[in-house]
């Protein structure tokens, strides 16, 4: 194989890599629907869900909705590349198309370092104490994912790449 054909094919595995390096929250597709009737209700402890209001400034929003990016050592690709751009170009948009009148909706990363361009502790901050990622959030190859909470602490958790439909199903469900 020549020099120039290994170019080319290094180019397309770079292209093709670099085109799955983030995950893109995406608008609703209703042929994605990860959220299933079997999906199970959870329920946070009163002293935690309490922690959780306190530490993330949830207060009169019916639903808390958690987007979560895990440590980047768990990840199979860089999940924090380029994190302002990717906000900025895909999640922000994606729920600018969501009725969020009624949701507190914010952004938890358990790599405090490299979301450090990002946090804010309004609407992005640190997996603090690594809570979610240790409680909700521990599979293994588990990058992203979204957690949906109520007022009563009742929960949902999709450990995967999701879209602004699963999020309005979990919020449907409970």
């Amino acid at each position: 194989m020549s020099v120039f054909s290994k170019s080319i094919i290094a180019i397309f595995l770079l292209t093709f890599t670099f085109s799955f390096s983030q995950i893109k929250i995406k608008e609703k597709k209703q042929s994605i629907q990860t959220v299933t009737n079997t999906t199970e209700i959870k329920t946070i402890p009163k002293d935690q869900l309490n922690a959780i209001k306190e530490n993330y400034n949830w207060d009169k929003a019916n639903y808390l909705i958690i987007n979560f990016k895990n440590l980047q050592v768990k990840c199979s690709y860089d999940v924090y590349e380029n994190i302002v751009n990717a906000y900025n170009s895909y999640e922000k948009k994606a729920f600018e198309k969501m009725d969020l009148s009624n949701c507190k909706n914010i952004f938890i990363y358990a790599d405090k370092d490299l979301a450090k361009p990002i946090l804010d502790n309004k609407t992005h901050f640190e997996d603090i104490g690594l809570y979610f990622m240790k409680n909700y959030f521990n599979q293994k190859n588990n990058c992203v994912g979204v957690m949906v909470i109520n007022q009563k602490g009742e929960y949902l958790v999709e450990t995967e790449e999701y879209n602004t439909f699963t999020i309005e199903n979990m919020m449907k469900k409970l």
